[in-house]
C-alpha cells in the first residue's frame, strides 16, 4: 500500500506515470525498449504479465501445461525475483514461476520498497511495524508520501514527503524528517528495515527527525 500510494501521489505532484513502458527507463536497451508485454510499476518493480493461456480444457476436463513464463530483464542493473529472492543479471532472459496465485515480478537492485502488513485501505490503522525493504546492489532512493488518507487537506499542504536514501557501499539507510503526524503514518511508529538477499534486519522507532540506520 505505501509503495502504491506514494507513486500515486507522484502523479499529482510530478505528473508521474505509474505504469511505465520499459522505453521510459531502459531506452538504451533496444530489446527492452521494444517489448510491449512487460512494464515497470513505479521505478522499482518489473511486471511480466502472462499473455498466453496455461490452462486448457479437453473433453470438459482441465489440462495443465507447464506454468513457467520467460521474462526478459533489462540491462544495466541486477534484478531480484520478488517471490523467491533469486538474483539475476540484467540483459538476460529467465524462467519464472507463473502459477495462478501470482504473476512474475522482479525488483531492481537499489530499490527501496515500503510495505505494510494487513493494510487494506489508505487510512487503515495497523498495529504491525512499518516495513522498509531494501534490495542491495546499487544506491537507491524513494520518497514516501503520507496524508490523511481521505479528504482534501493535502491540497493545503498537509502531507509528508519523507526521503528514504540507501547508500549501498556504506550499507546505510537515511530516513528524512516528517512534519505532520497521521494516524497510520510513519511518525511515532516502530519500523523494520529489511535488507533482502542477506535478510539482515534492524528495528528503530521513528520520531519524525532525520536518522540513519546502518545494516
Amino acid at each position: 500500500m505505501p509503495y502504491i500510494y506514494s507513486n500515486a501521489a507522484r502523479v499529482w505532484t510530478d505528473d508521474y506515470t505509474i505504469m511505465r513502458s520499459l522505453l521510459f527507463d531502459f531506452a538504451e536497451d533496444k530489446r527492452a525498449a521494444a517489448l510491449g508485454d512487460e512494464y515497470m510499476f513505479g521505478d522499482s518493480l518489473l511486471v511480466c504479465p502472462v499473455t498466453e493461456p496455461m490452462y486448457y480444457e479437453r473433453e470438459n476436463r482441465a489440462i495443465d501445461c507447464e506454468k513457467i513464463w520467460s521474462c526478459y530483464l533489462p540491462a544495466g542493473t541486477k534484478w531480484y525475483n520478488f517471490h523467491t529472492m533469486g538474483v539475476y543479471e540484467g540483459g538476460t532472459e529467465v524462467k519464472a514461476d507463473a502459477s495462478l496465485d501470482h504473476i512474475p515480478v522482479f525488483v531492481k537492485a537499489g530499490a527501496i520498497v515500503p510495505m505494510e502488513q494487513r493494510m487494506r485501505y489508505a487510512d487503515e490503522v495497523v498495529e504491525t511495524p512499518f516495513e522498509i525493504h531494501i534490495y542491495p546492489g546499487a544506491d537507491g532512493s524513494f520518497v514516501l508520501y503520507e496524508d490523511d488518507g481521505d479528504g482534501y487537506a493535502y491540497e493545503q499542504g498537509k502531507y509528508n514527503q519523507i526521503s528514504l536514501i540507501w547508500k549501498d557501499d556504506e550499507r546505510c539507510l537515511t530516513v528524512g524528517a516528517a512534519e505532520h503526524t497521521f494516524a497510520q503514518g510513519l511518525k511515532g511508529r516502530e519500523c523494520r528495515v529489511i535488507l533482502e538477499g542477506d535478510k539482515v534486519e534492524k528495528r528503530f522507532a521513528y520520531d519524525g527527525k532525520e536518522q540513519s540506520i546502518s545494516l
